[in-house]
């Protein structure tokens, strides 16, 4: 269960990504998913070391992030909203 100060935050975030995309209609839950993520800390692509586990993770860009495609999981990334790069053999 997520605090009342949590959920104001992802509250306000998801408000600033509606409003950054112009107001789409129909979007609520995407936006509201990739504020829970931004709050949470999931951050992607970020430089790590070799070996560190998370190390080459990137946005889903058929989801954005969200995990979910018009309100079903994201087929793309099995709904985790993230692509984890595999080094080739």
């Amino acid at each position: 269960m997520t605090s009342p100060n949590v959920h104001h935050r992802i509250k306000q975030r998801a408000y600033l990504l509606w409003e950054q995309e112009g107001r789409p209609e129909a979007r609520a839950d995407e936006h509201w998913f990739r504020a829970e993520a931004e709050v949470a800390g999931i951050k992607s692509g970020e430089e790590a070391p070799p070996g560190t586990p998370g190390a080459g993770d990137h946005i889903c860009p058929a989801c954005k992030g969200t995990g979910r495609v018009s309100r079903k999981p994201c087929m793309s990334c099995g709904g985790t909203g993230r692509i984890i790069d595999v080094p080739e053999p």
